[in-house]
Parts: C-alpha cells; sequence; structure tokens
C-alpha cells in the first residue's frame, strides 16, 4: 500500500512539474512574442533621431589620462575654481569680458597635453597675445593658475514675431510671449508640475512679471492682437536662474512633451543634472526652441557646467551651462529663450530624456547657448517632470 502511494504522489509530483514547465515556457514564448511584437511597433512608428556627433579624436587620449591622473587633476580643478571665485568680480567688470570658466587648456580649440585645468576667460574680440590692452587688462596666470582668452560674446536668446500658427494644444517647443509686446518673444520649455498641476515653463525675460496675460501665437501688429493661454503665475530673475510658469487659462489642452515639427520627441522625460565628467567628456545635448524646432536637431557639446557670462542690458548670470555648436553650425536663434536642454540617453528601445537646463542666452551667431541648470530651477519653482 506504502509503495502504492509512493508512485501515485511520484506520478502527480511529475505532472505538476510538467505544468509548471509549460507554463514558464507559455511566459517565455509569449514575453518573447511581445519583445518581437514591441520591435516591430518600434521599427514602424516613425522616430524622430537625434543626430550623433563626429568623434572627438582627441577623446581617447583625454579618457586615459583622466583615468589614470584624476586625483592630481581634480585637486588642480578645485584650486582653479577657488581662484576664479575670488576674482570673478573684478573679472566680470573688465571692460571687454564677457564671461569665464574653468576649463582644460587649450591652444587653437585643441586641447594641451598633459591636461591641466586653467581659468578661461571670454571676451568680445580677441587680442593678440603681445597686444598692450591684453596685457593690462588680462594677466597670464592668476594664483598660480594659468589664464587662457576665449573669443565669445552673448545676449538673450528672445527674437521678433515670426509668422507663427495658432497651436491647438499648448505644448513645449511652441512659440509665447507677454500680451503687451510686439518686440520679443520665447518658447514655452515644457508643461511641468506644480502643486500637482500641468503648468507651463519658461524664461521671466519670455514671461514678463507676475499676473501678465501669455499669448500663443506671439502678436506680430498690435499687442493683445492674439488668444491668451494663461497668466503667469511665478518668476524669477536673478544671477543664478531666469525662469517663470505660466498657469494655462483652460481655453486649450495642455500636453506633456516638447513637439519637433509636425511630431514629438519620443521617450521619457526626467529631471537630470550634468557633472563635471559631462563637461570634460564634452557631452552631446540639445534644445527644441521654437525658432530652431524642427528637424534636424541641432546638437551641441558642454563646455562648461559653471560657467559666468554678462549679458547686456541683462546682466551677469553665474553657475551656468554653456554649450558650443559643433563644426561651427548655428544651434540658437532669437525665439529659442525658454527651451529646455536636454542629455538623451538611448538603450535598445528605451529612450530617456534628461532635461538638465532652462535656455536663456545665445552666442553670437547662434554658435553657442548658455543654461540655468535645471535642479536651480526646479527648486526655485518648487516644479517636477511628471
Amino acid at each position: 500500500m506504502a509503495k502504492k502511494k509512493a508512485a501515485v504522489a511520484k506520478k502527480a509530483a511529475k505532472k505538476k512539474a510538467a505544468r509548471k514547465s509549460t507554463q514558464f515556457k507559455k511566459a517565455v514564448a509569449k514575453k518573447g512574442a511581445a519583445r518581437k511584437a514591441t520591435k516591430k511597433t518600434a521599427k514602424a512608428v516613425p522616430s524622430i533621431i537625434v543626430p550623433t556627433a563626429p568623434e572627438d579624436p582627441q577623446m581617447d587620449r583625454l579618457r586615459e589620462e583622466i583615468r589614470e591622473n584624476w586625483d592630481v587633476l581634480n585637486v588642480q580643478r578645485i584650486k582653479a575654481e577657488e581662484v576664479l571665485d575670488e576674482w570673478r568680480a573684478e573679472l566680470l567688470a573688465t571692460p571687454g569680458v564677457t564671461g569665464c570658466h574653468v576649463g582644460l587648456r587649450r591652444v587653437k580649440k585643441q586641447i594641451v597635453f598633459p591636461l591641466s585645468f586653467c581659468i578661461r576667460v571670454h571676451v568680445g574680440q580677441k587680442l593678440q597675445p603681445n597686444h598692450p590692452q591684453l596685457l593690462q587688462m588680462l594677466p597670464s596666470a592668476r594664483d598660480g593658475v594659468s589664464v587662457d582668452i576665449h573669443e565669445a560674446s552673448y545676449r538673450l536668446a528672445a527674437g521678433l514675431p515670426p509668422e507663427e500658427a495658432c497651436e491647438a494644444e499648448l505644448i513645449g517647443g511652441i512659440a509665447i510671449a507677454f500680451e503687451d509686446t510686439t518686440a520679443n518673444w520665447g518658447t514655452l520649455g515644457l508643461c511641468v508640475t506644480s502643486n500637482e498641476k500641468l503648468v507651463m515653463l519658461t524664461n521671466k525675460h519670455v514671461a514678463g512679471e507676475n499676473g501678465n496675460a501669455i499669448v500663443q501665437p506671439p502678436s506680430k501688429v498690435v499687442p493683445g492682437g492674439s488668444p491668451i493661454i494663461g497668466k503667469v503665475l511665478a518668476g524669477i530673475r536673478n544671477a543664478i536662474v531666469d525662469c517663470a510658469i505660466v498657469e494655462p487659462d483652460g481655453s486649450r489642452p495642455v500636453k506633456a512633451g516638447i513637439k519637433v515639427g509636425a511630431s514629438v520627441l519620443p521617450g521619457k522625460y526626467e529631471a537630470g543634472e550634468l557633472d563635471i565628467f559631462d563637461q570634460l567628456f564634452r557631452t552631446t545635448v540639445f534644445k527644441i526652441g521654437a525658432a530652431t524646432g524642427g528637424e534636424p536637431i541641432r546638437i551641441g557639446r558642454v563646455r562648461t557646467i559653471n560657467g559666468s557670462v554678462t549679458i547686456p542690458v541683462f546682466g551677469p548670470l553665474s553657475s551656468q551651462i554653456i554649450v558650443d555648436s559643433i563644426n561651427g553650425n548655428s544651434i540658437i536663434q532669437g525665439g529659442d529663450s525658454g527651451s529646455v536642454l536636454i542629455k538623451q540617453v538611448v538603450r535598445g528601445n528605451s529612450i530617456r530624456n534628461f532635461v538638465v537646463g532652462l535656455v536663456t542666452a545665445q552666442m553670437d551667431g547662434g554658435l553657442g547657448l548658455v543654461a540655468s541648470h535645471f535642479r536651480e530651477v526646479r527648486n526655485r519653482l518648487g516644479i517636477s517632470i511628471s
């Protein structure tokens, strides 16, 4: 009897194991089929492609030297930042100086090896190294830290209103302005969350003062000539950020995402941050503004994550992200103020758009841009990306 019971139990266990094995195989097959379907769907849906930056021929050597000597280089970087912090106010008050940051030494835009950090001074017009005016204004070194000179001028990235269409939805990347102006316009950067409600993020110099009515499209002919979409809820402009949020009035649907031409930038949107290695390895970033929001997307490389610039009429900005264009191509135009700066990470079918900055200004000729760190904007306005 005992043997018979054991045989029955053994047979039942085998059947149970077979059922489990079959279920497991079916589940695996189902997941595999789902993955294949997802891949087919992903291939079938037209996707916006962010261009890939050309490889910097110096990058392999740069990575190797940083890996081997980072401890020494980092001590040197920290000292240079401390020297610049003490010198910054005096330096930015010097005639002709438009900005400054700490970076690797370069000659004719090429990194100098072995690596060393220096203070890079931005000037409106670069003079010859032995020019008397240059020697009088700027030393070749400050407290043991070498000084390099870089030619760049900056201005706000607002612009005169073009013939913009009236958008059916309020979404990132479209043109907006405050009601009582025909002089300048900017970009609705992204719809974000404030106190569990969707609001529209842009620059304060685009939106103006609290309570201002915001219109879309910007009025080209007379103030008040375009439909109102909301009012300024809060705005902050200081030496670190230039930001504002607009509360929609309910006249149009509010949509998450950023418009690129007739499509929407695919992927998940998240708050992100740049660090010193994004600067050293010249991470590729992009923005989608109302003036330059079509395809192909215009990309640039991070020059610094801690730059200072002086903007005519507007004043100084510190702790800024500065991005250079690639191959001398324009990456920004008037009207792109208020767009968000994005670092995109793609792995397989996963696309993650990390919002790292809020664009405020441009270099002359559109050869670069200036953006406040998104963490600073987020903390001051109390917003999040949902």
